[in-house]
């Protein structure tokens, strides 16, 4: 019983059970259905290490990279190894995810402001409040990094007459996608309904969750289906999830990304205890006394005298840390290493050569993290960043399919709109907005610029008019005068007309500010001409 008590304290806290209890308490109230996910794998870094400490770096490397469903989990376990959770998440979290909403109008139909302006904000809000693009965004490419895929059941809730909407994740090692389906196509899948027994005994058998507490954290399309197959009424155990609530995403193969970086931190983990030995015998050192010998084989001094000569040498090199001394038969004493000849502190270089490999696997420069050089950077980052990009293409056509498909008629009554995400990421993020705020002084989107600032889009039009209306800054706050910001009107009357005097003391101020005038004398021929012509 003590024991189960650990491991019920050990896996969740009072304070997860708490809040996964008041979560329970608000279903069907406040929300739909609740949104504590209770995963079925090692993500978690806690129960990660645990795992971590249990598997062994040579299981690893003798796993085929065919098998992916050990590559998932051992993605999963190392997650909690510093080394390779750096990694995935330098990828996961390189862009801002900003984003806009752009609506589309008919071609010869003039859209109806107010109506307009309605499903604006309540898109907006939609994609800011239940969606939550950037959060969203960035757990979905860690997901991908970590298990390859990714699965979300989109749940649709009612308030009143207003349709609400949260995603709520499922675990990947019991989904499969099975197709494609929409306009855009998106991913369709199949989740296996065990999944739920599952959960339900590790929860349900010490006691931590009622049956009704683990049911009611999955959505009501997936409770039914799972009652129906319990009961007998469907004798098939995987539900095929409706595309409209089915959100699915995938590497190439399925598989992790990265795990091949695995096998390089295996085996660095494998030879780190060694390090500390490798460094220790190379300090070691070793007297060696040698007694030379007659032709006969004996030793030309008494034996106890040579004991003194050995007492005297254990002696000496007891005041020196890491020496010992030996006696035997020969003429000299010789200082021996007992590891290999050279800097100690170089000969274990390779260890090394496994963390430059490590980095060098995965295409990503160790100075982003140990950086001596800038101009070793830029090539690796471009990289980078299109790696992520295609990854987080996918998750703007859902986005899209979202608003098209599953927002018309429901959030939106009338418009269409166009997810886009920008470009902006950690490396490029002040030349990206630089570019946007130049394309807006040719007639290109202000908006762009704001949200790239990190503005969200929804607040741009209120910000403004608080800060020009209400706080009149507009007013208060007035630019430096400059090239930019002059009027072609400032040196002009009321009137419009450009008058002598503006013009006469321009031109003596462009004279005075000038290079001073030479001589005639020190003047060329040619420039003497100039000004005569003039």
């Amino acid at each position: 019983m003590e024991q189960n008590n650990e491991r019920k304290l050990t896996m969740y806290s009072k304070d997860h059970l708490n809040e996964f209890r008041k979560s329970i308490q608000n279903m069907g109230t406040m929300v739909g259905n609740g949104t504590v996910e209770i995963p079925l794998d090692a993500t978690s870094t806690t129960k990660g290490r645990r795992m971590l400490d249990r598997l062994k770096p040579d299981d690893v490397l003798k796993t085929p990279m065919s098998d992916v469903k050990a590559w998932r989990k051992y993605s999963r376990v190392y997650f909690a190894n510093p080394l390779y959770r750096r990694i995935l998440e330098y990828f996961a979290y390189t862009y801002y995810n900003n984003y806009i909403v752009s609506p589309i109008f008919e071609e010869g139909k003039k859209p109806n402001k107010k109506k307009m302006m309605k499903d604006y904000n309540a898109i907006l809000r939609t994609l800011d409040e239940d969606i939550q693009v950037e959060t969203f965004t960035n757990r979905v490419l860690l997901d991908l990094l970590i298990e390859g895929e990714s699965f979300y059941f989109c749940e649709e809730y009612k308030k009143g007459a207003n349709s609400y909407y949260k995603t709520i994740k499922l675990p990947t090692d019991y989904c499969t996608i099975i197709g494609t389906a929409g306009t855009p196509a998106v991913n369709i899948f199949a989740i296996d309904l065990t999944f739920i027994d599952t959960a339900m005994a590790e929860l349900t058998k010490n006691c931590i969750l009622t049956i009704d507490e683990v049911l009611k954290q999955y959505p009501k399309a997936i409770r039914a289906a799972y009652k129906e197959y319990k009961s007998g009424k469907n004798a098939n155990q995987w539900f095929i999830v409706p595309v409209e609530n089915g959100v699915a995403f995938s590497t190439y193969d399925g598989r992790p990304p990265l795990a091949f970086l695995i096998k390089e931190v295996a085996r660095i983990e494998k030879l780190e205890p060694l390090k500390d030995d490798y460094v220790a015998t190379n300090l070691t050192k070793l007297l060696v006394q040698l007694i030379d010998i007659d032709k006969e084989g004996n030793p030309e001094i008494d034996l106890e005298l040579a004991s003194e000569f050995h007492k005297n040498l254990k002696a000496v090199a007891a005041k020196k840390n890491n020496v010992d001394a030996i006696t035997t038969l020969a003429k000299e004493i010789n200082v021996l290493s007992l590891g290999e000849t050279g800097d100690a502190t170089k000969n274990y270089e390779f260890l090394q050569t496994y963390y430059d490999q490590f980095y060098d696997d995965a295409g990503v420069s160790a100075e982003l993290f140990n950086a001596t050089t800038a101009g070793t950077l830029a090539e690796s980052q471009n990289r980078d960043l299109m790696f992520v990009y295609k990854l987080r293409e996918q998750i703007a056509v859902w986005m899209n399919f979202f608003l098209g498909s599953i927002c018309d008629k429901k959030v939106v009554k009338s418009a269409k709109f166009v997810f886009s995400f920008l470009d902006t990421s950690y490396k490029n993020r002040e030349e990206m907005i630089g570019s946007y705020i130049e394309g807006a002084q040719y007639g290109f989107s202000k908006i762009v610029p704001q949200v790239a600032l990190g503005v969200k889009q929804r607040y741009i039009e209120s910000l403004t008019t608080f800060e020009n209306d209400i706080l009149n800054l507009d007013e208060k706050l007035i630019p430096l005068q400059s090239s930019h910001t002059m009027s072609a009107k400032s040196d002009n009357g009321a009137n419009g007309e450009t008058k002598t005097g503006n013009k006469e003391a321009q031109k003596a101020s462009e004279k005075d500010n000038g290079r001073p005038e030479l001589d005639d004398k020190d003047k060329k021929d040619s420039t003497i001409a100039k000004e005569t012509s003039l």
